[in-house]
């Protein structure tokens, strides 16, 4: 894994008060560190989380009255013990990075313009910024052991009310964030970890709660999910993202499973503004139609749709989705590749890193005439 050196913004602890400081590290920008690290313990990627949380909170709290404005994986900066700093944005050696930072696509899925329209410097900016990097963190990791059914769920909720514009429904500053941020529940007993394992196919049958991300909560809007939002009890719980689930399928009823999968997808994404939304609601309504195997087509469909509104990197990534709902399909790998290396602002050597992971996963991929079309026009 290459370091480098990192400008940051270093909070120095005195007593109960911190001072805000240039520091330079030794490091990785956090989209580096998930790549190389997709596979970690649920307890780190826990505290990367809670440490990404703090330093943003000591920003605001101890800095002066500012929007730090570019809170993304390219702005957290991972040390090798682990330590999480923000990059300093101002200064000279930040450059190269802030020109990533400011590309159209980081911007346009961390960052969001109607907030500093609405309401000028604050820090709902950056709760926005930070709930999509951890959308980010969450999508790329495979935590060990996985997030149990509860832990997503209230990892779904923090991060909408993170997202939510309306002040008046999520959080407005980051002492809420705090107080919401969701415990890590740990040492579990050997009656719990054979009930778990007992459990996993019924786990499975329950996708829609399970997946439930922050997608459900703003995607439904189901009287038993808003009533859910205020319980605490872990039973309650349960029996209310049972209940979500059911409501989920009801409400994709009237779209019929006779309909062509073309028409489907350009009803969703009419209705759900944002990728989590319209994902969900395609599984869901894949599942509860008895469709599944529409999901390639589905899949393809929607990234079409991404591909003519000119949102590039959000058509790459339906297409990575679709890749781990569907690994061994070569339709979605050729569709991601084609689209991969049209995204703006992503390093070459990440989409070359990306093909040769294709090509590992899917050797036969490589005898297509698609295939040999992308390698002249690229040159992979």
């Amino acid at each position: 894994m290459q370091k480098k050196e990192y400008d940051i913004i270093k909070m120095v602890q005195h007593g109960k008060y911190c001072e805000r400081i240039q520091d330079t590290v030794s490091g990785q920008t956090l989209i580096y560190w998930l790549k190389y690290h997709p596979q970690t313990e649920k307890e780190e990627l826990w505290n990367l989380m809670r440490k990404l949380l703090l330093q943003i909170t000591w920003f605001h709290k101890y800095g002066e009255k500012q929007t730090y404005g570019c809170l993304s994986p390219y702005s957290v900066i991972v040390k090798e013990d682990g330590e999480i700093y923000l990059l300093d944005p101002e200064t000279e050696g930040s450059r190269e990075t802030m020109r990533q930072i400011q590309s159209r696509t980081v911007r346009k899925y961390f960052s969001n313009p109607e907030i500093y329209r609405q309401r000028g410097i604050c820090e709902a900016a950056d709760i926005y910024g930070f709930a999509r990097t951890l959308q980010y963190m969450l999508s790329q990791s495979e935590p060990d052991p996985p997030l149990t059914t509860r832990e997503e769920y209230k990892l779904a909720k923090l991060i909408q009310n993170c997202l939510e514009t309306d002040g008046e429904k999520g959080y407005t500053d980051f002492s809420m964030v705090q107080k919401h941020f969701p415990k890590l529940r740990s040492g579990k007993g050997k009656k719990e970890i054979e009930k778990n394992g007992m459990e996993r196919k019924g786990r499975e049958k329950k996708v829609a709660a399970v997946v439930l991300g922050c997608a459900v909560l703003f995607l439904l809007g189901s009287t038993a999910l808003k009533t859910m939002v205020g319980q605490e009890k872990k039973k309650e719980e349960v029996m209310q993202v049972d209940e979500a689930g059911e409501q989920a399928g009801k409400n994709f009823e009237p779209f019929g499973a006779a309909e062509k999968i073309e028409e489907i997808v350009r009803k969703i994404s009419e209705q759900e503004q944002t990728i989590d939304g319209q994902v969900l609601a395609l599984e869901t309504y894949l599942k509860e139609s008895g469709r599944k195997e529409d999901q390639e087509e589905a899949f393809l469909c929607l990234a079409q749709w991404y591909e003519g509104k000119e949102r590039i990197d959000d058509a790459a990534e339906i297409c990575r989705r679709g890749r781990k709902v569907l690994p061994q399909s070569e339709a979605l790998a050729l569709a991601y590749l084609e689209i991969l290396w049209k995204v703006e602002g992503l390093e070459p050597e990440m989409k070359e890193q990306a093909t040769k992971g294709i090509i590992t996963e899917l050797p036969e991929i490589q005898e297509q005439e698609q295939f040999g079309t992308l390698k002249r026009a690229y040159g992979f």
